[in-house]
């Protein structure tokens, strides 16, 4: 399949059920790339597609899960991938995707059940962080294995998460961006049992910046370790 100039979303799924997007094109619609509206589904594929120079969202999911694999995502208006599952859905796996100069992040998790993963992924250029995670609430993610180079905030950026476990990447800046992983605990919430361990962060030379911020974090109830 091919979406060109959409004059509202590329790809539009309700209520989706082992719905597969695979193999397609999906450019310069007004708003999303690809939306999965309307939960509670599961078990859903979008795998090696290219969506680019969309409107808002590449791929914006919510209250939804699946797999999210392989797909080359640039140049979009808003985060390239999107995950909000809310209370519903199994988990949601995001690997091997390359993303590059979407407007906001790349990869944004606002919530997301146990067993989300997000792993194997390299995102460029990006104008705010590579990966946020945890804005409305986020427990039990894995983050491993991912290369984030040259964003224009920072690689990671985490808040409001439990038990995660970050490890095994590398976060790349040609000294332009602040920070490498930023853990951010904002008072509405206690970030508790999160372990950051062996990740490679290199580059972050500027006067304000670093690799790792620890910004109001209990760290007698989180292992930092890189």
């Amino acid at each position: 399949v091919w979406v060109a100039s959409a004059d509202g979303v590329g790809i539009q799924i309700n209520r989706g059920d082992r719905v597969k997007i695979v193999n397609s094109k999906v450019s310069s619609s007004d708003s999303y790339g690809i939306h999965f509206s309307n939960g509670f589904g599961d078990n859903n594929v979008i795998s090696n597609n290219n969506i680019s120079s969309n409107g808002s969202y590449g791929i914006h999911m919510a209250n939804n899960s699946g797999t999210i694999s392989g797909n080359t995502i640039s140049s979009n208006s808003d985060s390239g991938i999107f995950i909000g599952n809310g209370s519903g859905g199994e988990g949601t796996s995001i690997t091997g995707n390359k993303l590059t100069s979407n407007t906001l992040y790349c990869i944004q998790i606002s919530a997301c059940n146990q067993n989300c993963s997000i792993t194997g992924n390299v995102t460029e250029g990006n104008s705010d962080y590579g990966i946020y995670i945890g804005t409305g609430g986020a427990e039990g993610i894995t983050v491993s294995g991912n290369t984030s180079k040259n964003e224009g905030t920072g690689g990671f950026l985490v808040k409001r998460i439990d038990q995660a476990v970050i490890t095994g990447n590398l976060i790349s800046d040609d000294g332009t961006a602040t920070y490498g992983i930023r853990l951010f605990e904002d008072g509405s919430t206690t970030m508790k049992g999160n372990s950051i361990v062996g990740n490679t962060i290199e580059g972050f030379t500027g006067a304000s910046a670093r690799a790792i911020e620890l910004d109001g974090l209990d760290t007698t109830v989180n292992s930092i370790n890189n």
